[in-house]
């Protein structure tokens, strides 16, 4: 009767195991938004990189994408 139970347990403590990973994936959103950056279109980059995060949390290309604004906004912007 313990060996089911141990199992039981067992096989519910493994399912968070199996949870997505982080990818790397140029998407056609992930490429509409590293076009607006190159474009220096940079509201509508933001926009469609929280459509991104919304839609494929898990895919960093995002986080490349953002670097990219990022960069060129401060590299833009003497300011800054």
């Amino acid at each position: 009767m313990r060996i089911p139970w141990i199992l039981f347990v067992l096989s519910l403590s493994a399912t968070g195991l199996c949870a997505a990973s982080p990818y790397f994936e140029w998407s056609p959103l992930a490429r509409q938004a590293y076009e607006k950056v190159i474009q220096l279109r940079f509201d509508e980059a933001r926009s469609l990189l929280q459509r991104l995060e919304a839609t494929e949390p898990d895919n960093d290309i995002r986080l490349l994408v953002e670097n990219y604004l990022d960069f060129f906004t401060v590299f833009i912007d003497e300011d800054a």
